[in-house]
């Protein structure tokens, strides 16, 4: 029954209605801003292994999320064959979910250690089925399923890491020839697990083309290669044994050329162009003359985007490159909105942000009395909102929405 501090608790609604908040010393929180209806709350706090999940009905007050009394873990860390003590390590949990007749693995909660024997102690572990994780330089993570029971204490668990599967290759250009600085990276599990212990891994090619990464898990992983002048690709790969190999040929990626201008047709410059499909994301601005040049994008149909302030967003849907036509983005004078924000602290406004949302999103300007200005919104309904906070916890103060 008593209150848990500094949970960040996230309300998650539908439309991209969200905010944030931090609990009191007696655990108490509001979440303000929200439309009316069902909303999902998370509770998380690394430190005490608090992750829960609620869906409530907006608006609602006296909502609580009751965490039940946790368990202890007690055990050691060793090297798989050896059972040499590993001394450096990273041991928590993760949390899994089902769904649509897949698993789905949460973000590990892991705590430091460092021990001679390659011990380890966690305490307020939630009760019920449980992954014990653990991971260190140079070892591939190791797993273990466990169920932890309210105020009893689990003894003698064993984790065993071993070194893992080291990943190489060459990349190489059309005609063969080696290519350097082509950044390999792994992606995440489609099943939205963390592939390689939670963490991003990732190499840059050397002047060879080769590049390596160690300390993986064996299983099937989807690998990134991307380079400026070239078309970007991805591949599978199953990693087993000691070593696996996979080489790669990147072909050079088409150019493509366009203009950014007014409605009375004046060339927009120093305006930031994006263009995204799921082949990838390119970015470019425009010169003087309101033109832009994007070199070696893969093939493929893209949406193409403009901004600049004072300018509502221009958008050209469903481009394909491969005719290789100029790109043509319009940019219409937008409106502007200004008026204040009350109601923070001197310390609570130098950290404020606010936005209006409509046909397209556009943030704005404040000065130190709190007076803001944004422009280039898009005629029609806006929603405009404000927020103060930092870090992960950037909207833990937020205003009503204004419309």
């Amino acid at each position: 029954g008593m209150g848990l501090e500094n949970v960040m608790i996230f309300a998650m609604a539908p439309g991209g209605n969200n905010t944030s908040a931090t609990t009191g010393p007696d655990g108490s929180f509001t979440l303000s801003g929200l439309s009316a209806g069902s909303v999902r709350i998370m509770a998380r706090k690394e430190d005490d292994f608090v992750q829960e999940t609620r869906t409530v009905t907006a608006p609602a007050n006296d909502v609580l999320i009751d965490v039940a009394a946790g368990g202890r873990i007690t055990g050691r860390v060793v090297e798989k064959g050896s059972s040499k003590p590993i001394t450096s390590f990273q041991a928590g949990i993760t949390t899994s979910r089902g769904g649509g007749g897949m698993v789905m693995m949460g973000p590990p909660q892991l705590r430091s250690f460092t021990s001679d024997d390659g011990t380890f102690t966690l305490d307020s572990i939630p009760p019920g089925a449980t992954v014990l994780i653990a991971s260190a330089p140079g070892y591939a993570s190791g797993r273990l399923n466990v169920n932890v029971e309210a105020g009893k204490e689990l003894r003698g668990v064993e984790l065993q890491l071993d070194a893992g599967v080291k990943l190489t290759g060459r990349v190489t250009g059309a005609g063969g020839s080696a290519l350097s600085d082509v950044q390999v990276r792994i992606l995440p599990s489609p099943t939205g697990g963390f592939a390689s212990n939670g963490m991003e891994r990732s190499a840059t090619t050397d002047a060879n083309g080769e590049y390596s990464i160690d300390s993986l898990e064996p299983g099937e992983e989807s690998i990134s290669f991307s380079h400026p002048k070239h078309s970007n690709i991805r591949k599978s790969v199953t990693l087993k044994g000691r070593e696996t190999r996979l080489d790669v040929q990147l072909d050079a990626g088409g150019r493509v050329t366009g203009t950014v201008v007014t409605e009375s047709s004046a060339p927009v410059g120093d305006a930031q162009v994006e263009a995204s499909s799921n082949a990838g994301f390119e970015s470019a601005r425009t010169d003087a003359n309101g033109s832009f040049t994007f070199e070696s994008v893969a093939p493929g149909r893209y949406r193409f985007t403009a901004s600049k302030t004072g300018f509502a967003e221009g958008v050209v849907e469903d481009v394909d490159i491969s005719t290789g036509a100029p790109v043509r983005i319009v940019l219409k004078t937008g409106g502007t909105i200004y008026g204040r924000i009350t109601g923070l602290t001197a310390q609570e406004l130098p950290l404020a942000q606010v936005s209006a949302s409509g046909q397209s999103y556009q943030e704005g300007s404040i000065d130190a009395s709190g007076n803001y200005r944004i422009e280039g919104v898009s005629a029609g309904s806006v929603r405009v909102q404000a927020s103060s906070g930092s870090g992960i916890a950037r909207a833990s103060r937020r205003s009503a929405v204004q419309r």
